[in-house]
């Protein structure tokens, strides 16, 4: 989390400044004004997500495919995590769920059931659909702040947001398929344990 809020506070500083120091002219707006602009911009882009996020928590968990083709991992999306080197990285990625009292991605429980394996699924597949959905929401950004200033405030503060949505899409990805074998795992064990008795 820290570094995401480092990432968000770095870039809306770095485009304040030069956009103080290189644009003001062109702007024809004051250095308050420029900061102002810009952390309303990054204000917005928050807020898009949080709505997002938000929205998609409503959808019932019966409603959530995680069969679904949406859902599936290609194997061309496996030599991309690999060049990537997600797994080296994906650790780093902010974890929410287990903060807004979710569920808590960020380890997998000692002797899970299959039941909780499902269920850790089916968060992966809820954080996929939020951050593909603010990717494509980040955009909005562009329409509500004033247009003199899309080129060099909104639009960067945009393709951050935009950037930040893609890793957590990656490890969703990169770990679905992995509980999806503990799962069967787990059911079969599960059920032979059942016939047994």
């Amino acid at each position: 989390m820290v570094l995401y809020l480092s990432i968000i506070f770095a870039s809306g500083l770095i485009c304040s400044f030069c956009n103080c120091l290189f644009a003001q002219d062109y702007l024809g707006a004051t250095a308050l004004e420029i900061i102002n602009i810009t952390w309303l911009a990054v204000l917005i882009s928050f807020l898009i997500d949080a709505l997002c996020a938000f929205m998609i928590r409503q959808i019932p968990e019966r409603k959530i495919n995680e069969k679904s083709r949406f859902f599936k991992v290609r194997k061309w999306e496996k030599k991309l995590f690999s060049f990537l080197k997600v797994k080296k990285w994906k650790d780093n990625i902010p974890e929410l769920g287990g903060l807004l009292k979710y569920f808590d991605k960020s380890f997998v429980q000692e002797k899970a059931e299959s039941k909780y394996m499902m269920k850790f699924i089916k968060e992966t597949c809820y954080a996929e659909i939020m951050h593909v959905i603010s990717l494509f929401l980040a955009p909005i950004v562009l329409i509500v702040l004033p247009r003199n200033f899309l080129l060099t405030i909104v639009l960067p503060v945009m393709i951050v947001n935009i950037l930040l949505q893609i890793p957590p899409i990656l490890v969703q990805r990169l770990n679905r398929p992995k509980l999806e074998f503990a799962y069967k795992r787990l059911k079969r064990t599960e059920e032979m344990a059942e016939n047994k008795e």
